[in-house]
């Protein structure tokens, strides 16, 4: 059985047990229920837990859930509440300070963001400068190496002409 065809078994382990399965899938799953021990375990402990569920005493609801389920559902609150006319008022407030503060600190947190990106920013941009600060001291650098190359190389030059004798004979 491949991965796939274990997988789908698994998945119908309960639809096997409550016979929602086609006549097709039943076949498949019998074939799958043959080949894997475990799997015919799970589809047998799935069918002892249906029917003993089954076998439960279903008793009444009782008078006051369904005093309260009807009134919901007719639109009233049907419950008798202890709790003093104050605590409505003051639970709101509560939740409305709450939701608040929750606000406030949001904003705190995206303020912090928008610093941290705008700090982000500022750096690119001093590092973009700084890149392009190199690349023109680099250039002047090897400008003045160059002119102090060939300046040197010129004085060498003249210094060895300068250095020739010089024989008025012809020698």
């Amino acid at each position: 059985m491949t991965d796939l065809d274990a997988q789908w078994a698994r998945s119908r382990v309960d639809a096997m047990a409550d016979g929602s399965l086609t006549a097709a899938e039943v076949r498949r799953m019998r074939a799958a229920m043959a080949r894997d021990p475990q799997l015919c375990t799970a589809v047998q402990r799935a069918a002892q837990l249906r029917a003993a569920l089954g076998r439960l005493d279903r008793g009444a609801v009782p008078p006051t859930l369904r005093r309260r389920l009807f009134a919901i559902a007719n639109g009233r609150d049907a419950r008798r509440s202890g709790v003093p006319a104050w605590a409505l008022p003051a639970g709101a407030a509560a939740t409305i300070a709450i939701a608040m503060g929750a606000l406030a600190m949001l904003q705190v947190q995206n303020a912090r963001e928008r610093e941290a990106a705008a700090a982000m920013a500022q750096l690119e941009v001093a590092m973009a400068y700084l890149n392009r600060s190199s690349q023109i001291a680099g250039d002047h650098v090897r400008e003045a190496v160059r002119t102090g190359i060939l300046a040197a190389a010129e004085t060498s030059r003249r210094t060895l002409i300068d250095e020739e004798p010089q024989t008025g004979n012809g020698d």
